[in-house]
């Protein structure tokens, strides 16, 4: 019986070459973090920012600008970070683990740093930080790969705990996942982008609508506007 090809059921059609497995301990190198508390961040100031799990959770996309990011913490200025080494603080695309969760569909939740531009930020409570030193990825496949339900799937199995959900990097590290070139990765990652930045505008739209409306609803059940023209004339005029 003739052994099955790693290769996609839907790709760009330029590629035909099969992927490559790896563990992602042969792609990552793993590196500790701090434990800080919510308690000892701020969004004021500081000369440190620290990316914390529960934002991984509830608020970072999967990929995250670090410049002039407002939601993205500081360290506490009064809290000393000595003990922490250069290689411990966040190079681009460099790839933050959640290694906790309560529930199994964020347990492994990532992120995948850009822009940081000579900020220093470090990886905070219950994180896992991990880099590509070696070069087997472009920067964005990582983050999006963590996002298939292949890998979420395995994360799953390997996760333990009653309450709180956890995951060790031993355990990580042995996880099976297939690659495929960085050109193909590129496009991949290109591709997948294109999508993200549609679903951004939609969003936004689509927060406009609900602003547009309640400011309408505020003006009209006040009496402080009547719409003397057709609405859907006025609504057109006004939105698009």
């Amino acid at each position: 019986m003739s052994e099955e090809k790693l290769v996609p059921k839907l790709r760009f059609i330029e590629y035909s070459n099969e992927w490559s497995s790896y563990t992602l301990g042969d792609i990552l190198t793993f590196y500790s973090t701090n434990s800080f508390s919510r308690e000892k961040l701020n969004y004021e100031s500081g000369s440190v920012k620290n990316i914390h799990y529960g934002d991984i959770h509830t608020k970072f996309p999967s990929i995250v600008s670090i410049e002039n990011n407002k939601e993205v913490p500081f360290i506490n200025n009064d809290l000393d970070l000595s003990k922490f080494s250069e290689d411990q603080y966040l190079q681009e695309g460099d790839l933050i683990i959640a290694d906790a969760s309560e529930d199994y569909e964020d347990i492994g939740k990532a992120i995948e740093v850009k822009d940081i531009n000579n900020e220093k930020v470090l990886a905070g409570l219950h994180t896992i930080l991990a880099r590509d030193e070696k070069d087997i990825t472009v920067n964005g496949f990582k983050a999006y790969l963590f996002s298939t339900n292949n890998l979420k799937t395995k994360i799953k199995i390997i996760a333990n705990g009653i309450s709180v959900l956890g995951i060790s990097k031993n355990n990580l590290s042995k996880l099976n996942v297939e690659i495929p070139s960085k050109n193909e990765q590129q496009d991949i990652v290109s591709f997948i982008s294109d999508i993200d930045k549609k679903i951004e505008l939609l969003e936004r739209k689509h927060q406009l609508y609900i602003e547009f409306k309640n400011y309408l609803m505020q003006q009209i059940f006040t009496q402080k506007l009547r719409i003397l023209c057709d609405i859907q004339t006025f609504v057109e005029a006004n939105l698009f």
